[in-house]
């Protein structure tokens, strides 16, 4: 039989083909795609069905204005659309507008008209994150229906810029006696001029060596059961004990911790009957623990033998981290110690400027990767991305030995900077640029992204 002039055709998989595409008939997907689509979709299987229809709900607030309209699904029975117009966010749900007593309700949005289409926003639970060149990050809340709010995203402890390389220093002075303990303040003095008014809330981090410090030592010799205060630690620390003997075999001895000033303890470990110098390290840091600074003590449920100790706080390199609270000068700044720094009145080169603020842009798209949360261009790295620590959203923090959910920061190696305007988690995540799509994923040996495994 002859081949029919209209073959008929039962997959369009491949959906809309290119104009580069006509006329390829030895290509394979010639056969499966279709040089029209419009209010179709088109099925996995291949075929394809009619757009479902829209329904009128209500005019926008002005009709002369541009309005974007965002999904926001905190589940199947509780899903909203919300309209963001000029300064404003109204809610729809249940196929008409939520009201507040007889007017629709209204949320004052910092979005002008022109801003609106330039919204890109992700979703968790009750939180929308939002992000608009030109402001900070934001966070729509739902409180109710008919309650929401709208706040600056509260990111902590980074990101930041590459560290300084030349020889401009950055020197801490205490405030009212402060000695660089988190919640305190101190100031920060430049060699050359690096500030501006505007830098107020962005961060600044500072790496240091820590040296060695005796926390306490002596002897213990209480009659029979006793508790030892060995005082507060932060930080990797070293236990060294004996005891006078190896009588009183069958008392425990332990070594216990507290992580609410006192209130409750753990034990940590349990401590040998020993003539021999034993050490027991821990690493206990207040950062881990909301701010609050560990305390250790030794216990003894009877008596025993003298016990010689020593409790040192070991040497290590470290960060600290700061945010601007006050501008001075070009060259001097107040800040707030949000991670201890125990380097004040030392000069030091080895400091990192935050990535975001006003001076240095606010990130400019963002999503949701592997329980990171996920921002890409800001005006001075425009091909960056940073993601935050592993379910901890607001969180951009970095071990001096990385941990693998630490924060990330990578840039795009390509030789042409173009920037990124969105990004799309899939099994990889997707940037995509003016120049190219780029495919963001863990190595070979990893199933998960980490500061190591891109």
């Amino acid at each position: 039989m002859p081949e029919p002039m209209y073959p008929m055709y039962t997959s369009f998989a491949k959906g809309e083909l290119s104009p580069s595409m006509y006329g390829r008939i030895d290509v394979q997907y010639y056969t499966i795609g279709t040089r029209v689509m419009q209010n179709f979709g088109v099925h996995p299987q291949g075929g394809v069905s009619n757009l479902p229809g829209t329904q009128f709900i209500a005019s926008v607030k002005n009709a002369a204005d541009p309005v974007a309209l965002i999904d926001f699904e905190f589940s199947t029975t509780q899903a909203y659309v919300l309209e963001f117009g000029d300064y404003y966010m109204r809610v729809i749900k249940d196929k008409a507008l939520v009201m507040d007593g007889a007017v629709p309700y209204e949320l004052v949005t910092p979005y002008s008209k022109s801003d609106v289409k330039k919204i890109r926003y992700t979703q968790s639970a009750d939180v929308l994150f939002l992000t608009c060149p030109g402001f900070p990050p934001k966070e729509v809340s739902r409180l109710g229906d008919a309650s929401w709010t709208i706040t600056d995203f509260a990111f902590e402890n980074g990101p930041f810029l590459d560290e300084n390389t030349d020889e401009s220093t950055l020197t801490l002075s205490a405030v009212s006696g402060s000695t660089g303990l988190y919640g305190e303040y101190v100031t920060v003095t430049a060699s050359e001029s690096m500030f501006t008014a505007d830098d107020v809330g962005r961060w600044i981090r500072i790496r240091y060596i820590r040296p060695s410090k005796l926390i306490k030592s002596g002897s213990y010799d209480p009659p029979g059961t006793g508790t030892l205060s060995l005082g507060e630690v932060d930080g990797k620390v070293v236990f060294n004990y004996r005891y006078g003997g190896t009588g009183g075999g069958s008392v425990e001895r332990a070594l216990e911790c507290s992580f609410d000033g006192g209130t409750s303890w753990q034990q940590l470990h349990s401590l040998n009957n020993t003539e021999a110098m034993t050490e027991v390290t821990e690493e206990l840091r207040s950062k881990d623990y909301n701010y609050v600074i560990p305390m250790l003590r030794y216990t003894q449920n009877g008596d025993t033998d003298i016990l010689y100790y020593s409790l040192r706080l070991l040497s290590e390199e470290a960060y600290g981290y700061l945010k601007i609270t006050g501008y001075i000068s070009s060259t001097i700044v107040t800040c707030q110690v949000k991670q201890s720094v125990e380097y004040l009145g030392i000069p030091t080169t080895l400091w990192a400027l935050g990535a975001w603020g006003k001076n240095s842009g606010y990130p400019e798209t963002v999503m949701f990767y592997q329980d990171r949360l996920v921002f890409a261009h800001t005006k001075t790295r425009c091909n960056s991305v940073e993601l935050s620590k592993t379910g901890d959203y607001t969180n951009f923090d970095r071990n001096i030995e990385l941990q693998d959910d630490d924060g990330i920061t990578v840039q795009l190696p390509s030789r042409s900077v173009n920037a990124i305007h969105s990004l799309v988690p899939m099994r990889d995540m997707l940037a995509m640029t003016g120049g190219g799509i780029w495919s963001i994923a863990p190595g070979s040996n990893s199933d998960a992204l980490t500061p190591t495994s891109i």
